[in-house]
């Protein structure tokens, strides 16, 4: 029996500072009492353990640790990101060995794959086809405290956060990290950003092979000039770090468009409370005030108001260079996806809320999309949909998993792992990295991921801020 209580409820900013200061009674009863028996009326003697189903930012936080972007991003491994290769194969049982020099370290030949950790309780005959390892020092919790004691008395360098494993903080959770949940859905959201980004590569080289559809290679960035301030200095100094770093002006466009779609979308909202509040207010003044002769006054827009105006252009000329770079090819699937009800939202980067991602790895969608790519394409294609719509079926089941299904999972996650950097010849996101090497060892030992999902918390977003 699954018995699930919701210790607290509210909204605060994620920072470490904020998050241990106010949410620490929290975690100090989650360290006290995690694994100890409880006498149960009901129940009798139940063991608590606790599975944090945080997203990826807010876990790193209660960590300690720095982050997705830190050289050492995993929250249970010490992988480098320096590993995370474009083209090259991520998963913990390779196919076979792969030679650059600046792997070898990491690389271990394995004899009796039965006794390996992340598939010892999985059938061995079926794992015949991948024959080397590739294995990464776990995180414990007294590694943790260890390395954010040395950092601390180094005088907190951020240069050298990778010096400590990027634990930059005392962990504010101190259980056994296996109990960390593998985010079934943010692994799910990011491996649908990831092949719609792709998809979208596919058709812009398609554009490309046409001169006179080739798409353009550097696009001027709309002047942000008539911003405030602030809002002109740092969207010209994201369009100056970018250009050094030679990342294409059309995906700078993109993020930013996404970006300013949610800003927009908050300021939007903040004014429709702000106007609420003025006709209450006006409302009260009314009835507890014998009415008055007003004065003329010319109408002027509030602050906020002419943030959001402004705000809206800039975001308008941006949609406008960004279609004006897009080739007919890219424009077309564009917008046949949005025809089917998958378009990017305005949030995570312009990824596409869950229920697209199963769509798009949908069997129905994967023949539409076929029909749009040539032939010479269609192997890959329908390779990279039908393997991540094979594991999001079992990652994302709400129930626990037979013998059977934990092996189907654990073999679709190892080809994913291997098969996907070189079909799509692009670096593997840190997020397949979570879902091949830890979500195997969660499944085998807990019997089901998507029983621990985050996905209620998520989906409380909304109804919270509809309250409060």
């Amino acid at each position: 029996t699954n018995v699930t209580d919701i210790l607290g409820i509210g909204a605060i900013s994620e920072s470490y500072y904020n998050i241990s200061h106010m949410c620490g009674s929290h975690f100090h009863f989650i360290n006290t009492y995690n694994g100890e028996l409880w006498s149960h009326p009901t129940l009798g003697e139940v063991k608590l353990r606790f599975f944090p189903s945080l997203d990826w930012k807010c876990r790193s936080i209660v960590l300690g640790i720095a982050g997705a972007a830190g050289s050492f991003f995993c929250e249970q491994c010490m992988c480098p990101k320096s590993l995370l290769l474009p083209g090259v194969p991520h998963a913990p049982l390779l196919t076979k060995k792969l030679t650059e020099p600046s792997l070898s370290p990491f690389l271990h030949e394995i004899s009796d794959l039965h006794t390996c950790d992340v598939i010892k309780s999985c059938d061995a005959s079926l794992f015949q086809s991948f024959t080397h390892e590739l294995q990464f020092e776990s995180r414990t919790p007294h590694s943790q405290q260890q390395n954010a004691e040395q950092y601390q008395k180094k005088g907190r360098p951020t240069k050298e956060q990778k010096n400590f494993g990027n634990q930059i903080h005392q962990p504010l959770l101190s259980i056994p990290l296996d109990q960390l949940v593998p985010l079934p859905l943010h692994f799910s959201l990011g491996e649908g950003h990831f092949v719609l980004c792709w998809l979208y590569s596919l058709c812009q080289a398609q554009d490309n092979t046409n001169p006179s559809t080739k798409r353009q290679t550097q696009v001027t960035f709309p002047s942000p000039a008539h911003l405030p301030a602030p809002w002109c200095d740092v969207l010209e100094d994201v369009f100056q770090q970018h250009s050094l770093d030679s990342t294409p002006t059309w995906d700078i466009l993109e993020l930013t468009i996404h970006f300013l779609d949610g800003v927009v979308g908050d300021l939007a909202q903040d004014i429709e409370m702000l106007e609420v509040l003025e006709r209450e207010i006006e409302k009260e003044l009314k009835a507890h005030h014998p009415p008055h002769k007003k004065q003329k006054v010319s109408p002027q827009k509030s602050p906020e108001k002419k943030l959001h105006s402004a705000l809206l252009q800039y975001k308008e000329e941006c949609e406008k260079a960004l279609k004006n770079a897009q080739g007919p090819m890219e424009k077309g699937f564009r917008a046949w996806l949005k025809g089917k009800g998958v378009q990017p939202a305005a949030f995570h980067g312009g990824a596409i809320p869950g229920n697209q991602v199963k769509l798009l790895f949908s069997s129905k969608l994967r023949e539409g999309i076929l029909q749009l790519f040539p032939n010479t394409l269609h192997s890959k294609i329908s390779r990279v949909l039908e393997l991540h719509q094979t594991a999001e079926a079992l990652y994302s089941k709400p129930a626990f998993l037979s013998s059977c299904e934990i092996n189907e999972l654990a073999i679709t996650l190892l080809q994913l792992g291997n098969e996907l950097p070189v079909l799509t010849g692009l670096k593997p996101i840190h997020k397949l990295h979570l879902g091949c090497f830890h979500m195997l060892p969660f499944a085998t030992k807990w019997g089901s991921v998507g029983l621990f999902t985050e996905q209620p918390c998520e989906a409380a977003h909304w109804q919270f801020f509809q309250v409060w």
